[in-house]
């Protein structure tokens, strides 16, 4: 679990920072939001959390901007860091999965999803056991890996053209250890 949501605070952090409209969000701001956020998850998914299934509570575990609409999770981490979520421009729609061995996410209603991070190694090990069963959008995926498959697709950003830049390991995760 810690492995997913360092992946995901550092994502949404560097995500906000390339969200400011006027008066920057310094790193130091970006870090708060960042121990913030992952306190909060951590809170959160207790109890929420199963290796061998990695997709029951997928829901629950959603981070999401709907019709404007701000998760509070965002919202209260936002504020824990003197960062003022009115300050940003956040799309009308986004969702932020973080679940057992993956963290994507998706910007706009019917935009296709977008992988961050994920353990194909062991994703791959739950697909060929006979005693867990996957959704169905997840068996029969491409062999192609999705953050290679999904930022080739149209319509489908990367990480890194949306926040202009490179993000992965500009903010360290520092509350979480494995």
């Amino acid at each position: 679990m810690h492995t997913e949501i360092n992946t995901a605070s550092t994502f949404l952090a560097k995500f906000l920072q390339s969200k400011a409209r006027e008066k920057p969000i310094s790193g130091d701001q970006a870090s708060r939001f960042q121990h913030a956020i992952c306190e909060r998850m951590l809170a959160k998914f207790q109890g929420h959390w199963d290796y061998k299934k990695p997709f029951r509570g997928n829901a629950y575990r959603a981070l999401c901007i709907l019709c404007g609409v701000v998760d509070n999770l965002i919202l209260d981490s936002c504020r824990a860091a003197g960062i003022d979520p009115s300050d940003l421009n956040l799309p009308s729609d986004l969702v932020l999965w973080t679940d057992p061995h993956s963290v994507t996410y998706r910007i706009g209603d019917f935009a296709p999803i977008t992988t961050v991070w994920e353990n194909k190694a062991a994703l791959d090990t739950l697909e060929h056991d006979s005693n867990v069963e996957l959704p169905s959008f997840f068996r029969g995926r491409s062999p192609t890996p999705p953050s290679t498959a999904s930022h080739g697709s149209p319509g489908s950003p990367s990480p890194k053209q949306i926040l202009g830049r490179e993000w992965n390991g500009l903010v360290k995760p520092t509350i979480l250890a494995n």
